[in-house]
């Protein structure tokens, strides 16, 4: 049986019973063997579901992220060790990856990922790439992983295979294509996504190189910037450099990309040409470290007078105006938070903790992004005022502060001020430091690195660290919600959204299947017919006693018809209002052939489908768009039905790979 975790949200909160029943306990002692925590991980489908119910989860504000992510990464394989490398906690799932992450490094990135701050897929290959070229490799990370990505969660590791989940899971969190991570075009990846990618690749990279210069199979470079013939401990009375540290265990042998045989055959032909190998090992190293750096960024948004709410007028002029200002700074209490828990890599970037400055973010362009219905700006509540900046380009004056104005947008049909009723609306928005051009990249990266006094030292750390920030193009933005008071016709008006995020797995020994669903459905602004009776007013004990018997018991029993009558009502969705609908689904299923011959079969499966409809239009009779409500009253029940008719569109791809020949 295909075994789904299923999350569907009706415009509210994750109920508090889930919540509650979801948080994590804290990680047992670090005295617990590993054995003893292999024994209790839970079987693969459980374990499996599980990490979705967590990346489900890490969405609500009203969770504590760091426990919540804490057990999603023990239950995908990796150990949880403290900044000094001493273990807090076992895997909660078998095999073990053999890798670590930091408590730390979980609550930097868990911070990152609540203020909405991401990283697109193809920056950090590029990014990864800075490092990897810089070991002497001629190509790219990409088709390592861009495969990894589409074939993760067909391994026989059952922990690269929940790891492989867990990153689709967080994916899927966002709408439909948009977290594909497996697909053609680029995608944003959230902080935990990017930290557990990064921890693999980095590691896949480094630990060989790592071993290599523990064995002096490399050299390092001289104070002419040439490289000194490699010193093993046979070539000199004692060793000269320990095996630079990294967030492998011993047993660590790669295995997830395929990088790990690239690099070990790679230092072959690179190696004795690799310039300062230790610098290069220490930037692999510490490139997770210098990106929760971008905590350090900080940033509000706020109304000028007179503030919020930003008022619509019932006519085709343009509403009220309102001069909106976003801020950044650098946080100084947060440098000297990073300094303190990341020891040796302040150790290894000579740094000193009496650097930290804090400071507003001074002349960076800032962007914009006012999130409106993407398909008509028919439906927009809010404009930028004429006249004004790319919006996309707003400068920072010497406060660190960026202004913009904004006026309501004119209604579409000129409403009858007699018969609307006014209508809490919110627009929300994100504006992000602007690092889409070189000058502003660099700038950024100053900024936040300079906070720490990061512009000198070991060479072959600090050069490829920045050349890694930089073309990693980090967004740490801040999010805002402006609120808007609209007007619509009708004296009861209803808003509906159902949002469905699914995902299936069946795994055997030579096969896999695996399905997600991610749907939307959403009712804005529709009028409601309203379908009931009052109560009526009891009859008078008086009038009753003079009627005849048979009189006044037609009148009771009518009185008692009608009581139960007023206990229902029943509200219909009718024009104006609209619906939109989203489907973007994928299946993937991996197996072996008919027998006949030594392939691998393997078929996916996409369904695709966006609509965008008017109530009361022919398309939306057409769809039978309409949702109806029925409330009990005295039991305090209400029964909700919809219904829409939406076209998907499917794309089935199959194909077959064949197996090498053993020997």
């Amino acid at each position: 049986m295909l075994e789904t975790f299923l999350s569907v949200a009706l415009a509210a909160p994750w109920p508090a019973s889930a919540a509650n029943a979801a948080a994590p306990q804290d990680p047992p002692p670090a005295t617990a063997p590993a054995a003893q925590a292999a024994a209790a991980a839970p079987d693969e489908n459980a374990r499996l579901a599980r990490l979705v119910q967590l990346a489900a989860l890490l969405q609500d504000p009203q969770q504590d992220p760091v426990p919540l992510a804490t057990e999603a990464v023990r239950l995908a394989g990796f150990v949880l060790w403290d900044e000094d490398r001493q273990v807090l906690a076992e895997p909660l799932g078998a095999p073990r990856l053999g890798l670590a992450i930091t408590d730390a490094e979980i609550r930097a990135y868990t911070t990152m990922l609540r203020e909405g701050q991401s990283v697109q897929r193809g920056d950090l290959i590029a990014a990864v790439d800075v490092l990897y070229q810089g070991l002497g490799a001629k190509g790219s990370v990409a088709p390592f992983v861009l495969a990894w990505l589409r074939d993760g969660t067909n391994t026989s590791n059952p922990s690269a295979r929940a790891l492989a989940v867990l990153l689709q899971a967080l994916g899927n969190q966002r709408s439909g294509a948009e977290g594909r991570l497996d697909g053609a075009a680029d995608v944003a990846l959230d902080p935990l996504q990017a930290l557990l990618m990064l921890r693999v690749l980095t590691e896949d990279l480094g630990t060989p190189l790592r071993r290599a210069i523990g064995r002096g199979e490399i050299g390092e470079a001289g104070k002419d910037g040439k490289e000194e013939p490699p010193r093993g401990p046979a070539a000199a009375p004692t060793p000269i450099l320990d095996e630079p540290p990294g967030w492998a265990e011993d047993a660590y042998a790669g295995g997830i990309t395929g990088l790990w045989g690239e690099v070990v055959g790679g230092l072959g032909e690179w190696g004795k040409g690799i310039s300062n190998g230790v610098g290069k090992a220490n930037a692999l190293m510490s490139i997770c470290k210098f990106i929760a750096t971008y905590t350090f960024l900080r940033g509000e948004v706020r109304v000028e007078e007179p503030g919020q709410p930003l008022v619509r007028t019932k006519n085709s002029d343009p509403g009220e105006q309102r001069t909106l200002v976003a801020r950044f700074w650098i946080d100084g209490t947060r440098v000297t938070d990073w300094m303190k828990e990341h020891r040796q890599i302040v150790v290894l970037a000579g740094l000193d903790l009496d650097m930290p400055k804090t400071g507003a973010l001074k002349g960076i362009e800032t962007e914009w992004d006012i999130e409106q219905d993407r398909h008509s700006s028919k439906y927009h509540l809010i404009q930028t005022v004429r006249g004004q900046p790319d919006i996309s380009k707003v400068r920072t004056d010497g406060n660190g502060e960026a202004r913009i104005q904004v006026e309501g947008c004119p209604q579409p049909k000129v409403l009858d001020p007699k018969k609307v009723m006014p209508l809490a609306k919110q627009v929300a928005m994100v504006v992000t430091p602007q690092i889409k051009t070189t000058e502003m990249q660099q700038d950024l990266v100053d900024a936040v690195t300079g906070a720490i006094g990061l512009k000198d030292g070991p060479i072959g750390l600090i050069t490829p660290i920045i050349e890694t920030l930089y073309r990693l193009e980090w967004k740490g933005g801040v999010r805002f919600v402006l609120q808007v008071r609209d007007w619509q016709p009708a004296e009861s008006i209803g808003q509906l959204e159902i949002t469905l995020r699914a995902n299936g797995h069946r795994f055997t020994r030579t096969s896999s299947h695996q399905l997600s669903l991610a749907r939307s459905l959403k009712f804005t602004d529709a009028k409601m017919n309203v379908a009931g009776v009052e109560p009526p007013p009891p009859p008078d004990p008086e009038v009753l006693k003079r009627m005849p018997p048979l009189y006044r018991e037609q009148m009771e029993a009518g009185y008692r018809q009608m009581a139960e009558l007023a206990k229902q009502r029943s509200f219909l969705s009718d024009q104006p209002g609209q619906v939109e609908f989203h489907q973007h689904d994928r299946e993937l299923s991996v197996g072996e052939g008919d027998g006949c011959s030594d392939g691998t079969e393997e078929e996916r499966t996409s369904w695709d489908g966006d609509a965008a409809i008017e109530l009361g239009g022919e398309e939306a009779m057409l769809r039978g768009a309409r949702f109806s409500i029925e409330c009990d009253l005295e039991k305090r029940t209400a029964k909700l039905t919809q219904s829409l008719i939406a076209e998907a569109t499917v794309v089935r791809t199959s194909s077959s790979r064949h197996r090498k020949a053993e020997t």
